[in-house]
Parts: structure tokens; sequence; C-alpha cells
């Protein structure tokens, strides 16, 4: 028994030595690093002191002893600052170690050296190193934090493998002195956050105007985990989708540049650009509460809370009663912001904003726009007392994006212009079978510049409605008339009494049926632009029953003069059962180019998939689900900056009939790997205007660029002239700007109008410019013009394209006798006969 316990006890003396032994070894790998500067004194010795301070930047017009100096970086051993030497102290530090100067993300996972060349350990004394450090003019440009990185080898330097037991660091004890300002956007739908570092100042908070892309951002949400990093350019944009709480932070080259900011009173005024998160709401409140003025790139979350009025008219229903007020500011962004009780809603002047959710309810006007401001409203409730859900005025534009009024759900653009709800509706159109939508809105020109005022208003529907009306049989009607509130007072002189009468509604109106396009995929009815405003609503015609069989067809009568049985967006007044029906329109609208609406829907395949800078192609489905054909078609992207697309131009298409077409999309070379959505839209050209049918956003992601094939056409003709059913050799300048040879480079022919084929083959090297030729055989027509985009493909694989225009035509006879090898001929003969005539004289006068 005594033999058990003295192992146990010396069990137990060899765990604890264990443990110490290890917790010295730990603290002996803990990697100590600091700068110091040397001292001079008038021995020989060389003593060192711990350099405290910050690095200051260095400017070009500084001066020391008259002389001009600055590396417009921070460099060391200058005016500025002292010559810097790096300690390292560790005792697993050996000679021939590589030792690199970094800014590194959050996670430590990205690094950006600062270093013109890195640095190697020749001498170790006590587990120590001293090293001169050199900053780089054209890496160390920015403020930041700077870690200590120790390789191996110059191998593992050059491959970016440092020794992580060595390299677990904190931050040197100085910093390069300087700050950031972060710009903060957001924009829907769907939503999402912009952030970009917008300023960089040096330790003066002069302007630091480099651009080079050496900041290394991390976004670290509200949970402390990094969930952006890169490195990225001041002035270049990153993304964000999801929704903000509190607390996340922005670091730039290690240093806080944006925390987001909890506002516990919202009563307050914006001082400076963020983001921010209103943490409690206030009630029976009765003057302004929040002001923002003179500030940008402002971000304001309401959250659940809500900024109440008295409702009093003597309070917070006052003239100047608002409460949210933003002047001369632009780039404001206010998310989940609920207001009521009070005479406005929001209040914006000369300013710039969004509004994305909830509601401005009970006030007397929802939202004020004046003095040239923009607004952009998404996806927002507004419910007034009894005035005006939206007044624009003083050349100010409004955006709404699926906004809800208490009689009608929008989306529309207008410029100078009053939003009503209509909360009585005028007498419906006395038309057989026309249905109500159930959406009435009232338009008015503002009292300021309503010359200017106008308008294009877009209904959304519920699925629903397809159940009882035909989507092509919908049209938007425009009701003019007066809407009167007023009492009538009479008196009986037979029976000696008075009378009262209150008379309220609208009198002395008419509908007018308004050229109307529908977008089944985004459930839209929409009007083109309007410039004369009255009450607006869409009615549809109800669905015919099923078709009977009949034992024998009868004859059809043809429609007279104000009669059709056309579709219900055209000018033609019929029902959806194609009975003619007197509609009370007025008579002098223009005819359309075509029957309207039109009822397009767009398939898309469910994502695309592209490295950075590559080009690819897919497939799309575009089907006419409308009675009429439809022509002057076109399908593109709309792209980001950087990023190209082709157009698909589309003659016609037939009533029910799908065709299946291909769209090209190129990346810009460097865009963020991630997914992005990107809309692709289907315009259709009426006359000289073009006007939106259909959008439906495509999926694209976005991965890191490996092995390119890419190509960019440098020069080339963009108008093509050829004769009717004649060749052409076309001359391309093109050059290889991806990562690999291009073999076999073909431009692949798609079925045109005006050419017949295409051919020609070549070779681009990697990285090479050079001209090839294409030959371009033109069909036999006599005229014959068409927009197109040319596609390059080596091996099979598009790697460019860009558009062209082919006009084939007869060229005039005596330009084309002029061109004849006969023309060069007969030129040749007469100058001979003149030059024999004179010869001939001259001799003759000698004689």
């Amino acid at each position: 028994m005594k033999l058990i316990e003295k192992r146990l006890q010396l069990g137990i003396f060899l765990l604890f030595s264990l443990f110490s032994v290890l917790l010295v070894i730990n603290s002996a790998f803990s990697l100590n690093a600091s700068f110091l500067i040397q001292n001079f004194t008038n021995d020989s010795n060389q003593t060192f002191s711990i350099f405290n301070q910050d690095l200051l930047y260095d400017r070009y017009n500084q001066t020391f002893a008259n002389l001009t100096f600055g590396s417009n970086s921070y460099m060391d051993y200058s005016p500025t600052n002292k010559n810097l030497f790096l300690k390292l102290c560790d005792s697993r530090l050996r000679p021939g170690q590589i030792v690199d100067l970094v800014y590194a993300s959050f996670s430590k996972n990205i690094t950006k050296s600062v270093l013109s060349l890195p640095l190697q350990i020749n001498a170790i004394v006590d587990n120590c190193t001293l090293l001169d450090v050199v900053f780089s003019s054209t890496e160390a440009l920015y403020p930041g934090k700077v870690l200590a990185l120790v390789y191996d080898n110059y191998s593992d330097y050059l491959n970016k493998t440092p020794d992580l037991n060595i390299s677990d660091l904190t931050y040197l004890n100085s910093v390069l002195n300087g700050s950031y300002k972060i710009s903060v956007y957001i924009d829907a739908p769907p939503k999402v956050y912009y952030f970009s570092v917008d300023k960089v100042f040096d330790d003066k908070n002069l302007t630091i105007d480099r651009l080079e892309s050496g900041l290394v951002v991390s976004f670290v949400n509200s949970s402390n985990v990094s969930a952006f990093e890169g490195i990225l350019a001041p002035k270049q944009t990153f993304t964000y989708t999801k929704d903000m709480v509190g607390e996340e932070k922005i670091f730039v080259n290690g240093l806080e540049s944006l925390r987001i900011k909890v506002i516990n009173d919202p009563c307050t005024k914006i001082n400076e650009s963020g983001y921010y998160v209103v943490n409690n709401s206030k009630l029976n409140y009765n003057s302004t509460c929040m002001v923002i003025e003179n500030q940008s790139q402002v971000v304001i979350n309401f959250g659940p809370e809500i900024i109440d009025g008295d409702g009093s008219i003597n309070g917070s229903l006052s003239e100047d009663s608002c409460p949210i007020v933003i002047r001369n500011s632009q780039n404001i962004s206010l998310e989940r912001l609920k207001t009521q009780d009070f005479r406005y809603g929001v209040c914006i002047y000369n300013s710039t904003v969004t509004l994305i959710g909830d509601a401005s309810s009970y006030n007397i006007v929802g939202i004020l726009v004046t003095n040239k401001s923009k607004a952009k409203i998404v996806n927002f409730i507004i419910n007034v007392s009894n005035s005006s859900e939206i007044i624009a005025e003083d050349d100010s534009i409004v955006s709404l994006v699926n906004v809800s009024i208490p009689t009608a759900k929008l989306t529309s653009d207008f410029e100078d212009s009053i939003v009503n709800s209509v909360k009585q509706e005028p007498p419906k159109p006395n038309i057989t079978g026309l249905l109500d939508i159930g959406q009435f809105v009232e338009y008015t020109p503002s009292e300021k510049n309503n010359n200017d005022s106008w308008a294009i208003i877009k209904f959304h529907y519920d699925e629903d409605i397809l159940d009882y009306v035909t989507t092509d049989n919908i049209s938007v009607y425009e009701y003019n008339g007066t809407f009167v509130n007023t009492t009538l007072t009479t008196f009986d002189n037979i029976t000696n009494t008075t009378t009262t009468e209150q008379l309220v509604g609208w009198v002395n109106g008419t509908w007018k049926r308004l050229y109307t396009l529908v977008s089944p995929s985004e459930q839209l009815i929409m009007t083109l632009n309007l410039s004369n405003f009255s009450v607006f609503a869409p009615f549809g015609f109800k669905k015919p029953p099923e078709p009977q069989p009949e034992p024998e067809p009868q004859p059809v009568p043809q429609p007279t003069q104000g009669e059709s049985s056309g579709q219900g967006g055209s000018p033609q007044p019929s029902g959806g059962s194609g009975q003619p029906t007197q509609i009370p329109i007025e008579t002098n609208e223009e005819k359309p180019k075509f029957p309207l609406p039109l009822t397009l829907k767009l398939e898309l395949p469910k994502n695309v998939t592209l490295m950075q800078g590559e080009a690819g192609s897919y497939f799309f489905n575009l089907t006419n689900l409308g009675n009429a054909t439809v022509y002057n078609l076109s399908v593109f992207h709309e792209v980001l900056k950087g990023w190209d697309t082709s157009i698909q131009f589309i003659e016609n298409i037939s009533p029910q009939t799908k065709i299946n077409r291909s769209l090209e999309l190129s990346v810009y070379e460097k865009a963020i790997p991630k997914t992005y959505y990107v809309p692709v839209v289907v315009n259709v050209t009426i006359g000289n205007e073009s006007r939106e049918v259909t959008r439906k956003l495509l999926k694209v992601i976005v991965i890191p660029r490996g092995n390119l094939s890419r190509l960019m056409v440098l020069e080339y003709p963009r108008t093509v002239v050829l004769e009717p059913n004649s060749k052409q050799e076309i001359a391309f300048f093109l050059k290889n700007i991806g990562d690999r040879n291009l073999p076999n480079l073909t431009i692949k022919y798609e079925p045109n109008p005006c050419i017949e084929y295409i051919n020609g083959s070549g070779f681009l090297n990697y990285s090479e410019e050079k001209t090839l030729l294409y030959t371009f055989k033109s069909k036999d027509v006599s005229k014959c013009k068409t927009d197109y985009y040319l596609k390059f493909y080596s091996n099979g694989k598009l790697v460019g394209f860009a558009p062209i225009t082919f006009v084939v035509k007869r060229k005039n006879l005596l330009i084309k006798f002029f061109e004849t090898s006969e023309l060069k001929l007969f030129i040749t003969f007469i100058l001979l006969l003149i030059w024999t005539l004179i010869t001939y004289r001259v001799h003759n006068s000698r004689g």
C-alpha cells in the first residue's frame, strides 16, 4: 500500500514538473518585437532605447536646415523619423531566417509588406537579434499597425508561409500615425451596404492622396468574427448584405476606423459620418427630433423604435413640426424609420436620401422633398391623416420602389409632383366587363415649378388578379374631373324652410385610356411618361368563359370605327370577350406602333459562375404571353463599373411564342470574389422612345482568377458596309490579356439578316498584340442594316466579344464605275492620248 502511495506521489510530482516546463517553454516561444532607436554618446559603445512614439508622415514640402525633404510615406532615418531598428527576441531565432513587417487583417490571414526588402537575421545574442529597418516609399504609404513575420528561409518568404509558431505576435509598440474616414451607403432592393475608405489622413490630419492598393480592410461583425477581408485601394468599395445590429467594426491596416454607433436618444443632431443604430423611441413629442445637416455617408437604422408626436394642433401638428429633418446632406440612408402624429413625417431639403422601410403614419403630410432634393423610398408604408402622402417640389425628384399608400401599391418616378391616395373613388367607367384592379392614386403638380412636373407610374398587382382578369387586357385609365366638398343651401318659399345638403365627390369627369405596359415577372402595370395629372387606376376586362364548341362557325362582322376586338392595352376599346364595346374615352390619342400592353416572360439559368476578368455566355428564354407580335426588343445586363455586356437584339416575337437566345457577360478583373445579382433587362422601342418591359436578377458567382483565357479587341471598324453577295476582309487588332496562349481564334457565326458567313482563324501568344484578318460574306439582299455582337472563341471557349454594325447596300452605278479596272484603263488611254498630242505639237513647232 505504501508502495502505491509513493508511486502516486511521484506521478503527481512529475506531472507538476512537466506542466511547469511547458509554461516556461510556452513563455519562451512568445516572440517579443519592438522598435529601438540608437543613442549617440561620446563613448565607442552603441546603445539603444525603445522608440515609444508613432511614426510621422513625411511631406515633400517639409524643410529642415533650409533643405526640402519628404518621401510622401513613413520613411525612417529622416528629419521626421529617427533611424529605426527592430529588436526580436525568441529562443527559436537562428541565423538565415527572414523577417518581414506587414499590415495584417483582423484574422491575420491577409498581410501586406511595408518594407523595401525583407530583413535577414545574421547575429543572435541572448536569443535576440537587432535589425536595421528600411521602410519603402512605395509600400508603407498608409497609416497602420505593423506585425513582424518570421520565415524559416527565403523560399518560404516568397511563398508567404511564415513560421506561425514564432509569429504568434502582438502589434509592435509604434504605429504609422494617421487615420481613415469610412463612407457608408445603402441601396435596395435587395438591401446592400456599401463601404469604402473615403479619405486617408496623416498625423496632422492632412489628406494622403495616394491611390495604391495598400489598405488591408477587415469588416468584423458583432460576434467579433471577420466577415470580410481584402486588400483595397482608397475609394474602392466592398459590400455587406446582412443586417446590422450594432458594435460591428471596420479595421484598416489594423486601425479601428469605424464602429457602429448606438443612439440612445433619437432626438439628437448627427455630426459625423458613419452607421448608427437607434436604441430607444420618443413618445408624445411636439417638435423636431433628429437633425442631419451638412453631412454625407450616414446610415441610421431605427430598428423597432418609433418617433411619436402629440397630435395636437398647437404642438407637433404646427407648421414647423417635423420629426426628421435632413438639410444640405448627401448619401443619407434611413432604415426602418417609423414616424407618426406630426405635420410632416420626414422633411428633406437640398439632400440625397434613401428611406428603406417602414412607415410614416397618421401625419398630415407623409414625406416632404424640396429644394432640389433626390429621394429614393423603398418598401415603405405611407398612411396620412387627411392631406398628401408625398410632396416633391422645387426641382426635386422622387423614386418609389414597392411603396404602399392606402389606395395603391406603387413603383414610380416623378418630379415636382404631389402623390395622394384616393379616399373617395370617382365613378367607374361604364364599360361592360371592365373590372377594377383595386388601385387608385392621384398625382397633381406641385405649386413650385409645376410646368416641369412629370411622372411614370407602375402599379403592383397580386398573383390572384390573374384568376379573373386577362393580363394582356389590363390598361391604366386617367380620370379628368373635379373633386368637390361643399354645402348646398336651398330655401323653399312655399314651406318657408331651409334645406342644407353636403355635396362630396367627383363631378364632370371622363375616363381616358393610356398606353400601358405589363410586366408579369415583376407583376407591374406601368404607364409611359406623363405630364398631365389626375386620378389614375388600372382596369382589366373580365376573363371570358371557357369556349364552347359551336356546330357551325358564324362569320364575324368587321368592326366599325371606334370599335374593335383588339387587346385591352391598345387604343381600340374592347372587352376581354372580344365583343365590341363603346368606351367614353377621348379620341385625340396617338396610335401606338403595335398593340399594348406587352406580356413577356423572361427565364434565366439558376446561376452563372465566372472568374475575375472572364467572359462567359449563357442562354435565356423569352416568351410572348400576349396575343400581339412584339417588335424591336433588346435584352442586356445592367452591369457594374468595369464589367461588360453584349446586347441581344430581337426583331420580333410572335404571340404565344418562346425564343431561345444567348447573352455574354464579362467580369471586372478586380471584382471581389463573391455572389452578385445582376439585372437582366428587356426593353422595347416605341417610336424614338425605349421603355423597359420586364427584368430579372441573374445570380453571378465570381471566383478568384486562375489560368484565364481572355482577349481584348483594341481596334476594328465599328461599322462595315458591304455590297450584296460580296466578301470583305476586316482587320482586328487584338491583345491577349489572359494567362495562357489563345490558339484557333475564330469568330462564331450566328444567324444574321445581313451576313451569310464569317471565316478566319488566328493565334495569339500570351500577352501578344497583333492584327488578325477575318472574311465576312454578305447575303444577296438589296438593303440591310443590323447591330451585331462578334464573339471570339479559342478552341471553342468564349474569350471576348465586341459590338459591330453591318450595312449591306448597292453602290451608286457612277461610283461603282469609277472604281472599276475598265475606268482605270480608260483614264490611262486618255492620258497617253494627251501626251501624244502635246509631243506632236511640240515637234511641229520646232520644225
